[in-house]
């Protein structure tokens, strides 16, 4: 339920007055309007085309699969959109899962080493994640690493992932750090 309610008030974000209210009418307009059925996730990606065209002609989205992920945190597969690209800066959003906890991020991606077909990568994100209990946890995210071409559009991805888990309750926070490994398709 609670997962939700966090899914509505982004999408209510992505849709919210700061573009204005003739913008937003216009957007839903050019969605309804098509002669085509949308799935959410094609409804989904129309409305953040709209809101947040790229800078510069890049892949826009990007699956993960493998051993957690740089961008989604502690999941086995991973989906995330990029917002907007300027010079080596990368905005996105993501939602990743575990099977029994999923994760919800919005973050920032810097490429600070780019070769041919290797990159060295940080990235800030915050994670909302929904795990078995009715507790969302927010935590900050920072990952470290390379990420290698493979073969067009395929990369492998070698890092470090770390969570500051911060509870409410007066138990102590906890620091937690864990490679990650995965293969990822951009499109």
């Amino acid at each position: 339920m609670k997962m939700r309610w966090v899914m509505v008030l982004c999408s209510q974000l992505l849709v919210s007055s700061a573009w204005g209210e003739e913008a937003t009418q216009n957007g839903f307009n050019s969605l309804f309007n098509a002669n085509r059925t949308l799935s959410p996730l094609d409804y989904v990606d129309e409305l953040l085309d709209e809101r947040f065209p790229l800078t510069r002609e890049a892949p826009k989205k990007y699956v993960s699969i493998g051993m957690f992920d740089h961008k989604t945190g502690t999941s086995l597969v991973g989906f995330s959109r990029t917002l907007a690209i300027h010079d080596e800066h990368e905005f996105f959003i993501g939602v990743g899962t575990l099977i029994a906890m999923n994760t919800l991020s919005l973050g920032w991606k810097h490429i600070w080493l780019e070769e041919r077909n290797f990159d060295a990568y940080a990235v800030l994100s915050i994670h909302v994640i929904a795990a078995m209990s009715e507790n969302l946890l927010i935590t900050p995210f920072m990952s470290v690493g390379i990420e290698k071409e493979v073969s067009d559009p395929w990369f492998l991805q070698l890092g470090l992932n770390n969570t500051l888990r911060v509870y409410g309750d007066g138990r102590s926070s906890d620091l937690l750090m864990y490679p990650n490994v995965n293969l990822s398709y951009r499109y």
